[in-house]
């Protein structure tokens, strides 16, 4: 009997409901706009949160039919929605909500700087950026008084705003726009550009502060033109650095080697240089003694960390008082010294810390530890280093539930899905927990935890239901798991009930698991929550899955109407309905028949960062052609993102290269080998230079493609810190460790620092070099050795092998199929193989004897028991024990070794039960 229904018997119940729910209560929408429109059930919303596609459908009621709605008056939770409405504001309307939204909605986060003039640390939401593109779309008209309202949402700014603004007014507006956070590199760089065509200057400290969070868009080729001075006065300021960490990484870089090359002891200054910009301190100056104090609780890389560890280690044993991310830089030649005692006091100090250990370091812990595990706390180790414990040792013992507990928690992906030590793991535990048939209880799930992710459909189907809440924390499943999966989860007796039933927040809650769902099952979801919860599942695959395997999934997600080749019938593509979804809805096209020029040269970036597929990037790119005819200006190249790889390498030889931010943006992509090549050239053609900026922006994959004579040109090659040149050809490897030895060797005195400076150059490195790493004793991992130059590996001995690779040394017989290890098998003798636990080699020296021509005919069933071979057969028999390592047959050729017993009998496949009578054999 009341419109205020809502209000008066669902109250607080109403955070609950779905837009399906709210559908349900009433016959048609017109029923329920009366409810909406109810001030008392206004009133409710101004406390909850309801899910975000329930709130825009319940605005949109609000508005329906009703033109005199008081915006200003609108319950805060559901203004900041406004975006998904299709109401028009007036320009003094616009500028309230504006007012309102800068209030309301960022929870918990001030538009303005803190007390301290820093800026909160979040940067804005999708759906914050969303609402300000909306807004911000709206003006017309751009005043110092209208930035002044804008504040943070001032981030929807689009280009062609930013070129229709007069610079002066941008300069007068600063204080307000330097507050901003989250501008993107585009707008940035516009507003910017505009600064300094007006005659903006930094030829102050203040002058550089002032542009606050705008930095990112400063051009590198400006940037690196300003007095050093005003980069050493500024580099501990907190807001400064809390603003170039946004920016591209040779902005970064650009500042702390202005820095460190302009003080009179660098060394001593990288105590200084803060944390947020410690990664891009070159490491050879990490060699000095650096104490715990001046490197703890920075972010240093693991690269870096790894140069300094053995010091920091050697000084200090307080293990428990170290950060994460010198932990990280954990190797085992640092820790040679260490006595096993001290050696597990370290290994559990990195238990909880967050230490990211990769696998070379996770082997090496475990090579240290007691070969008795039965001895060892298990639960006191970092529960990744389980991984690399022989799992068969714990299948049948007393604790083994508890053994393979703490591996569930472990981060599973560090072993290659399908590979053999994690299918074995999962084997040993199936056994552990006595696992026969193919239903798991739920107490077995709790155990298996992350092992979970390799369980057969087939299993997953007949297990107990809570084995959904494991998989939801696994990045991708087979064919016959999604299967399984996504039929229990549409029969509805999941907690997630029916999908005609899923909000926006049921898709949160559900992890990856929609990576198994199919047209058939997207079809039954309200398509209001699927246009809410698509594009941030997308987007968070994308930081996890290659780029190909995203494009494939949306693929699946296919949302498109009818299509035709004449008209837009997918909408036309407003900036604020950009997203990670849109791929999913307009085809080739749908999207050059919906997407405007005007759209498309303001949010080029937006949509270069989208998934799209070859047939859509080449209709942007047609586009693009279309709107510059004279070529792209270079800040669009930079912007380019995915389209850039739909371009040839011809295209890209006449495009204007000459900032490394632009060099680097565009490395940044899945190019070919050609485009690589010709980008690079024409950055060099137009006056770039390969130092460490440029170095770092190519990065080491790219780098392998220059040809040599490029590669001669470099400058300061080790100052780009650590590059992964395992692509590159020997020859190139052996030209960059060349260059890196020449500016790293008086390093030597320190061999373990020398060695993690050396490493990503150690394939180029020559035998004489090798053994000298061997001489200390620096153990190898395995991963660096198959990248040596297998000719150069050949020449050392087994011992200088076991001394190279240290606690390493058994890894060598999973990699035996790795060309380095098989050259120098081929090239060494059969019994210094065996020294390294592997077999084959050179067979040894013949022994000087008669060897008599045979035939064996004295049995007709030969036995290879000795006692039954006749006597030349047992001289034969003698000669294979003293070297012989070969039979040869009068028809079939020479038989090798490897087709012999050990005891130096032969097995011809030719005679599978034996020798016949008279088989000529000598």
């Amino acid at each position: 009997n009341s419109t205020a229904w809502f209000a008066q018997y669902l109250g607080l119940y109403m955070n609950q409901i779905s837009k399906v729910d709210l559908l349900s209560f009433f016959n048609n929408e017109s029923e329920i706009q009366q409810f909406a429109e109810n001030p008392e059930n206004l009133a409710l919303l101004a406390n909850l949160m309801l899910p975000s596609e329930v709130s825009k459908f319940y605005l949109n009621l609000v508005f329906r039919n009703n033109s005199n709605v008081n915006v200003s008056s609108l319950p805060d939770s559901l203004v900041c929605f406004i975006d998904g409405t299709s109401q028009t504001l007036s320009g003094q309307e616009i500028l309230s909500v504006i007012e309102k939204v800068n209030q309301v909605c960022e929870p918990g986060v001030s538009p303005n700087a803190t007390a301290n003039g820093t800026l909160p640390t979040e940067d804005p939401t999708d759906e914050q950026l969303q609402l300000a593109v909306y807004l911000v779309g709206q003006i017309d008209n751009f005043s110092v008084s209208t930035f002044h309202t804008l504040k943070q949402t001032a981030v929807g700014l689009s280009l062609s705003q930013v070129d229709n603004i007069d610079g002066n007014t941008l300069e007068q507006a600063l204080p307000n726009l330097s507050n901003v956070r989250g501008w993107n590199i585009g707008q940035a760089n516009s507003i910017v550009n505009k600064l300094l065509q007006g005659g903006f200057q930094v030829n102050d400290t203040n002058r550089l502060l002032g542009l606050g969070s705008l930095i990112v868009g400063f051009p590198s080729n400006q940037f690196q033109r300003i007095n050093p001075e005003i980069f050493i006065n500024v580099i501990s300021n907190t807001r400064f650095v809390q603003d170039i960490r946004r920016a591209p990484q040779s902005t970064r870089t650009i500042c702390v080697l202005q820095v460190l090359r302009n003080v009179r002891n660098p060394a001593a200054t990288v105590k200084n240089i803060p944390s947020g910009l410690v990664e891009e301190i070159p490491p050879v100056l990490l060699t000095s003694n650096l104490s715990l104090i001046d490197v703890n609780n920075k972010e240093w890389t693991p690269s870096q960390s790894a140069v300094f560890f053995e010091a920091v280690v050697r000084s200090n044993n307080n293990f428990e008082t170290f950060s994460p991310s010198v932990l990280q830089g954990f190797s085992c030649g640092a820790v040679k010294s260490l006595h096993n005692t001290t050696f597990l006091q370290l290994v559990q100090a990195m238990k909880g810390k967050g230490a990211s250990l990769d696998e070379g370091q996770l082997v090496c812990i475990s090579a240290r530890l007691p070969s008795d595990r039965s001895q060892l706390l298990l639960d006191t180790l970092p529960v990744d280093t389980l991984l690399f414990f022989n799992s068969t040792d714990f299948r049948s013992s007393p604790n083994c539930q508890d053994f393979f507990r703490l591996v569930g928690k472990s981060n599973i992906n560090i072993l290659r899905k399908g590979s053999a030590r994690r299918q074995n793991i999962l084997n040993n535990a199936r056994a552990c927990l006595g696992i026969t048939g193919r239903n798991l209880r739920k107490e077995s799930v709790t155990i298996l935890g992350r092992l979970v992710c390799d369980l057969e459909g087939s299993i997953i189907s007949e297990s107990d239901i809570s084995v959904l809440d494991a998989l939801k924390f696994c990045t991708s499943f087979g064919n016959n798991q999604k299967k399984a999966i996504e039929n229990l989860l549409i029969n509805g007796t999941t907690k997630y009930g029916l999908p005609s039933s899923w909000s926006s927040m049921t898709f949160q809650n559900l992890g990856y698991l929609p990576l198994t769902f199919t047209n058939s099952t997207l079809g039954q979801v309200d398509k209001s929550v699927l246009f809410e919860a698509l594009p941030r599942f997308i987007k968070k695959v994308k930081r996890m899955r290659p780029a190909g395997e995203v494009v494939i999934l949306i693929k699946q997600f296919n949302l498109r109407g009818r299509s035709n080749n004449a008209t837009c019938t997918e909408g036309v593509i407003a900036p604020e309905d950009i997203n990670d979804l849109t791929p999913a809805i307009y085809d080739a096209a749908q999207l050059d028949l919906c997407l405007s020029d005007a759209v498309l040269k303001d949010y080029v970036l937006q949509l270069g960062s989208l998934a799209f597929d070859q047939t859509q990037l080449n209709v942007l790119k047609k586009r693009l052609l279309q709107v510059y005819r004279n070529g792209l200006p270079e800040n669009q190249l930079q912007l380019l993102g995915n389209i850039s790889i739909v371009f040839t390498a011809a295209e890209v030889s006449s495009w204007n290269i000459t900032r490394v931010e632009t060099l680097g943006a565009l490395m940044n992509q899945p190019l070919e080998n050609t485009m690589v090549r010709s980008i690079i050239a024409r950055f060099l053609q137009l006056d770039g230079n390969l130092n460490a900026v440029s170095l770092k922006s190519i990065g080491g994959a790219n780098l392998c493609f220059l040809d040599q004579e490029q590669l001669k040109t470099i400058s300061n090659l080790t100052d780009a810190g650590a590059l992964d040149l395992s692509t590159c050809s020997q020859q190139k490897k052996r030209l960059l460790y060349d260059l890196a030895f020449t500016t790293l060797r008086l390093q030597r005195r320190d061999p373990i620092p020398f060695f993690q400076l050396m490493r990503t150059y150690v394939g180029g490195a020559r035998a004489d070099d090798l053994r000298f790493l061997a001489n200390n004793s620096v153990n190898m991992d395995f991963a660096t050795f198959r990248g040596l130059d297998p000719e150069e590996v050949k020449k050392l001995s087994a011992d200088t092998l076991i001394n190279l690779l240290g606690v390493y040394l058994p890894t060598l017989q999973s990699g035996v199929n790795e060309t380095v290890v098989m050259v120098w098998v081929a090239s060494h003798p059969e019994s210094e193989v065996r020294k390294l636990g592997l077999t084959g080699g050179i067979p040894g020296i013949l022994p000087k004897l008669k060897i008599t021509v045979f035939t064996i005919s004295q049995i007709s069933k030969p036995s290879l028991s000795f006692n039954k071979i006749p006597t030349d057969e047992i001289r034969v028999a003698r000669w294979l024990n003293s070297g012989v390592t070969a039979l040869k047959h009068q028809n079939h050729g020479l038989f090798p070794q490897d087709r012999c017993c050990p005891y130096g009998v032969c097995i011809f496949s030719m005679y599978p039960h034996g020798f016949p009578p008279g088989a000529p054999v000598s």
